[in-house]
């Protein structure tokens, strides 16, 4: 655990101080060093996505993605979802790229809404 928050704590301060998000390039580091680090990053990440489309939708704005009701994911279901979309559509040459937005498009282009 000691090990999880220094790397955390070396992450946050060498980031911009603009944006605290993960990239892929640290992303592609830590993953398999700190799986139940990475895991539980994309689930709050996720959860937040989850927020954000109950409130689109109560507002009848169209919703960020479309997953079937009741389905549910969790961090190893994130962190599958991310690989397998980063493996097929993202550019390997951008490693600056923040992993929650690459989230955001796989949970759209798994899960796209009707227009």
């Amino acid at each position: 655990m000691r090990k999880a928050l220094l790397i955390i704590a070396v992450i946050a301060i060498t980031a911009p101080h603009d944006s605290y998000a993960l990239s892929l390039a640290d992303y592609r580091l830590f993953k398999d060093v700190e799986p139940k680090l990475i895991a539980a990053h994309l689930e709050s990440v996720g959860t937040g996505f989850l927020w954000a489309n109950a409130t689109l939708n109560g507002d009848g704005q169209t919703m960020l993605y479309c997953a079937p009701p009741r389905f549910m994911m969790n961090g190893q279901n994130y962190i599958d979802l991310l690989d397998d979309y980063i493996q097929r559509d993202v550019d390997l040459d951008s490693p600056d790229t923040p992993i929650e937005m690459l989230l955001l498009n796989a949970l759209r282009n798994e899960f796209p809404c009707e227009k």
